[in-house]
């Protein structure tokens, strides 16, 4: 069984490495999504561990540019909140700076940090990650969104018009009624995928495993968090959520304990 498994899940990601590959565009500019966000998460790590500690020492960073040192630490410092990232674009000099230092100095300064520094470099993802996971002010975690918007441009060529309509505002007023209840709470739905992962490997039978798998899978997947996460847009771990609800409603239709239809 283990083996057959195996197989499938090795034929799977071939598959979707297969599809993903032939889904490219034949022609077209490199995506640099990847490497912004990359530096942006870095720019952030720095940001918030010498937030944490005024005296961290980012001499990657001073050795080549002493302005970036000294903005980093009285405009940027000062701006920093673990509940989102974009608080420092209220200072554009503080992008100008950091973006003009090569990606080598800044992967160096982050690489240092992690190493040398891990306490500042912990409290800083540590408060980012309980601003995405435990939401202390649900209000300013985006819980709830309506409507249409987007880029002007966008919205032209999907012809789009912005709004808000009497039921996208009816809908947000009754999700309100929620936002600080266990319905809009991460911990609350990790609970529950943890209880209820434990109760299908404990019952173990064959699709048991791969319902707890679910579960396990998105707790990894919030816990990822912990190291990535720049602000605390409820979205972000809409997963663990889905799971979780999926694993309770498995287990009320199929309970891990006797019932009258598993005993004819």
């Amino acid at each position: 069984m283990l083996g057959w498994s195996l197989g499938l899940l090795s034929a799977v990601l071939a598959l979707s490495w297969a599809f993903g590959a032939l889904a490219q565009p034949v022609r077209g500019a490199p995506d640099p999504a990847l490497h912004v966000g990359i530096r942006i998460l870095q720019h952030y790590d720095i940001i918030g561990a010498t937030a944490h500690d005024r005296t961290l020492p980012l001499e990657d960073i001073a050795a080549i540019d002493p302005l970036a040192d000294k903005v980093i630490r009285t405009r940027a410092a000062p701006l920093y909140s673990p509940e989102r990232v974009d608080y420092l674009d209220a200072d554009p000099a503080i992008g100008q700076v950091l973006w003009r230092l090569p990606d080598r100095v800044v992967d160096a300064q982050w690489r240092d940090l992690i190493a040398q520094h891990p306490q500042a470099y912990l409290a800083h993802r540590w408060d980012a990650f309980s601003w995405v996971f435990l939401t202390p002010m649900i209000d300013s975690c985006v819980p709830l969104f309506v409507g249409v918007d987007g880029p002007p441009r966008v919205l032209k060529d999907l012809r789009m018009a912005p709004g808000v309509d009497p039921a996208d505002q009816a809908m947000f007023n009754y999700g309100t009624y929620f936002l600080d209840t266990p319905a809009f709470s991460h911990l609350g739905y990790a609970i529950a995928a943890l209880v209820a992962a434990a109760l299908m490997l404990i019952r173990h039978e064959p699709q048991d495993i791969a319902m707890a798998g679910l579960m396990l899978a998105a707790l990894g997947f919030a816990a990822s968090f912990f190291v990535i996460s720049i602000a605390c847009d409820y979205r972000y771990l809409y997963f663990l959520d889905l799971a979780a609800l999926t694993g309770v409603l498995y287990l009320a239709i199929d309970p891990p304990w006797p019932s009258p239809r598993r005993s004819r």
